[in-house]
This record gives C-alpha cells, structure tokens and sequence, in this order.
C-alpha cells in the first residue's frame, strides 16, 4: 500500500499527496528523547504519582544514549523501586532501544513494534524475550491528548495486546499504559524541549552530572599537550602517539619531552596507558608487564559533583577531590567539569575533554598547562613541535636492558638488577610518588648482569618510581614501594 502511495506521488505529484495522502509525524516524536524531557503518570489507587526523566547522556561504544531515571511512590504497581533506562531512538527500525546491563541492546517495551506507521490499523509482532506478542495498532490523526492543559498533538498510536497496552501522543511520548484496568496509569504532567504541560507534583529528578569518567583523561593518538612552570625555560609536551596491543590488550603510547633543567627530570619518558573502564582509572603498564594506576588518575573518575577522600596505591597516599561543574582550559575555553586532588604531598586537577591541567609536589615546580590538541581541537597554541615526528623504526625499537626491583615492597634497602647487553653509561634517578627528585646516581657499566643498592632508611613509607636511562637515549623504569 505504501508502495503505491509512493507511485501515486510521484505521478500527481508533491500537492496531490499532501492535500490526498496525510502523513504522520516523524517516527521519533512520538517517544522524544532529550535531556530534560519529563513525565508524572498517576492511577486512581495511588497516593502519590510517579515520575520519569531524562536526566543526562552518555555515549557508550560509540552510540549516545539517554538516561532515563524512574522515581516510584511506595505501593506502585510496577514496583517503587528507583530505575535508569539507557535508551536510544534506532531510525532505521523506527523503535527505541535499551541497553541491558550485559551490554546487550534490545526493544523497549513501551515501543513494541516500529513507530514508523502509516494512519489506519493493522498487526505486529513483539518479542518479549523469545515469546512472540502480538499487537493490534492504530494510528490516529490529530488527537488531544489526555492530559492536563489540553494539550494537542498531530497523531495518537496505539498499541494492544493480551498482555499490556500503551498509548504515545507526537511530541509528548506515552500517555496511557496499562497491564490490566487495575494498573493503567495516565500522564497528566510533561515538560517537552522545556514547553510544560499540566502542573508538576514532584520534584525535577535531574541532578548535575559530571561528563563521562574517561573524559577527564582523553587517551587518543593525536592528543597533546604543552606545560610550563615559572623556573623553566621552555615548556614540555606530551603527545599520545599510537597504540599498541600488548597480551590482546590495546593500550595508547605517550611519549613526554622535557627541556634540559625540567624538575621531574629531561630524559624522554615513554607512557603505556589505557584506561580502566571497571576501576575508571588510566592504568599504566609497567616494565615487568604489569599493570598500576597512573598516578594522575590517583582514584577512580567516576564521582558525583562534591569533596570526598580517597587512597592510591594500596592505601599509601590519601588524596582530598573536589568535583566541581566548569572551568576555564587553555585557550580560555570553557569546559564541562573539573576535578582537583590534594593530598600532603602535593596536587593535580583534571579537567573535562582537556585532562592534566595543573600539577605540583611543592611551588618550585608547579605546572600549568598552555596548549592542548584533543580530537584534532587545539586549545590555546603550540610552541614546540609534534612528537609524532618520531619514525616508525624508532617508535618500535625494543628497550636494551632490563631493570628490576627487589624485595618489592620493601622497608630498609632495595636491590636495583640491572641486565645490559652492551656497556652503557648510565643515570639513575629516583623519584617520589608525585615526581619530586629524590636522588641521582651516575655510572659506566660493562655489558652483563649487575646489582645496586638502595639505602632508603631515610625514605618516608609510600610508592617511588626508579628510572634508568642509558646515554644514547634508552628508558626504563620500575615502580617500587616502601612499608
């Protein structure tokens, strides 16, 4: 029928089939997804109505979804149990889908069958579960919904079956649904695209969320950045730039260069990142093939706006956060959220779609940050060049030696074990858990095995990097901590 509704167009053309042929509205107003939207719904046996709201976004594996918080009064039918639904339009099944807490994508109930109806009637089917339902649908031109102000929408669907029922109004979503007489439930409040109709009885649900937690450290290959701090005499930069698949794991390389007299030490630094979805945290993979949290993730990212406390490294330093909406990033652009970390060794703040902002151990060696590229955006301007220069037969050549500490942990003394395949000159730095120098040692060594030992009684407890660095530029480090 629609095929020949089709024929028909083309040969009467566009005015024939308005004036002949009304078309219902676009499938995806009759369920409209928004942050903001709201609906109250109330049955006659119920105290108190219930409340639905679209309360944030997300984006997961690429598709944006909406979350739609429920909020029940104690008694209610369907349970007063608090919900979220991750629910997206899909265009081309003309449905809206929820996302499962597997992961798994599938119809939600209240859109049975394709919303993408021509007006008149006729049968569909649902899967509720691997038990088909079938439906009897109407679509109906320029009806009023029921709902409290009068409000009109261009087209009414219906949807009936044996077991439920539910009616969606354009421009306002559903308006009736019912399990049986007892249990139908009538909308008698919405807030559309910020357009009100009826009067609320509850309040909004919508509280302010900060962005996704793996905003606050954007890991892309491109994405740089530029610091600089008062005593130095030009910035440094990082730049993620590729990945690499380690044991099926797929991590992002970023390399940071320093200029000569940069606190934290001028030797290039090699980063093996990824981040955590589970722990919402940037996990580092060290030189034994472990993996750690980054120190600039100390906790987990995924925290409401608001202070609290946390621990890094197995308890070892106690961090302070704040989680606040805003913040100005390099370039003097405004982003969504910001967190700050203190702890009494010093700080750092990330900031929303920026990441590391600002970090210091003491004053002397504050950082702020000056340029930011993420996602091919710059914020602010560059004043070194790209890293990703670095050839391919560099980026992929193979560590030289190898490094290893024992006993890890440790209390009086630590055993450095040092494996070179050729003689080297080398430097040995220590660092604290937020990169404050602790000590350097020089030396030339022939090529084989050798030891080095660590007095660290005058240490405080906590977590400490060693990195190894011969003269022609190799890197190494190991990640050690004192009880």
């Amino acid at each position: 029928m629609r095929f020949v509704s089709l024929c028909l167009a083309f040969l009467l053309g566009p005015i024939a089939v308005a004036q002949d042929s009304p078309q219902p509205p676009e499938p995806s107003r009759f369920f409209p997804l928004a942050i903001g939207n709201a609906w109250e719904y109330g049955a006659d046996f119920q105290t108190a109505p219930f409340r639905r709201e679209i309360v944030r976004d997300s984006v997961i594996n690429g598709r944006r979804y909406f979350v739609m918080a429920r909020r029940a009064p104690k008694g209610y039918t369907y349970g007063s149990f608090d919900a979220e639904y991750l629910l997206r339009f899909d265009t081309t099944r003309g449905q809206v889908l929820l996302l499962d807490s597997e992961g798994s994508e599938r119809v939600f109930p209240e859109t049975p069958c394709s919303l993408d109806q021509a007006f008149g009637d006729g049968e569909c089917e649902f899967d509720d579960a691997g038990f088909p339902i079938t439906f009897r649908y109407e679509m109906r031109e320029y009806g009023s919904a029921t709902i409290a102000g009068g409000t009109v929408s261009d087209a009414l669907l219906s949807f009936d079956s044996f077991a439920f029922g539910v009616q969606l109004a354009s421009d306002i979503g559903v308006v009736i649904a019912a399990g049986d007489e007892g249990a139908t439930q009538r909308v008698y409040y919405a807030r559309i695209d910020g357009v009100e109709s009826g009067t609320p009885a509850l309040e909004d649900l919508m509280q302010p969320q900060p962005p996704e937690p793996w905003r606050f450290f954007p890991l892309a290959v491109g994405n740089a950045w530029e610091y600089g701090g008062a005593l130095q005499t030009a910035p440094f930069r990082r730049e993620v730039v590729r990945d690499s698949v380690v044991n099926g794991t797929r991590y992002l390389v970023m390399i940071q260069r320093a200029p000569e007299g940069f606190p934290f030490g001028s030797s290039p630094v090699d980063y093996v990142l990824r981040y955590d979805t589970t722990a919402a945290q940037v996990m580092v993979l060290e030189s034994d093939g472990t993996e750690t949290p980054f120190i600039e993730t100390p906790c987990s990212l995924d925290v409401p706006f608001g202070v609290g406390e946390c621990t890094f490294d197995s308890e070892e330093l106690r961090f302070f956060y704040e989680v606040v909406e805003g913040g100005t990033g390099p370039g003097g652009v405004e982003q969504a959220a910001s967190i700050g970390y203190d702890s009494l060794a010093g700080g750092l703040t990330l900031m929303s779609d920026i990441g590391l902002v600002s970090f210091a151990g003491d004053a002397s060696v504050g950082q702020s940050i000056s340029y930011a590229r993420i996602d091919g955006v710059e914020y602010g301007t560059a004043t070194l060049e790209d890293l990703t220069s670095v050839s391919a037969e560099d980026a992929a050549t193979p560590r030289r030696f190898v490094l290893a500490a024992y006993p890890n942990p440790f209390t009086d003394d630590v055993t450095l074990q040092i494996e070179l395949p050729e003689a080297a000159g080398l430097t040995l730095d220590v660092f604290d858990v937020l990169g404050r120098h602790i000590q350097t040692q020089r030396a030339t060594r022939v090529a084989g095995d050798h030891t080095l030992v660590l007095d660290a009684r005058a240490w405080a407890s906590g977590t400490y990097v060693v990195r190894l660095s011969t003269e022609d530029g190799a890197v190494q480090t190991v990640r050690m901590t004192k009880r």
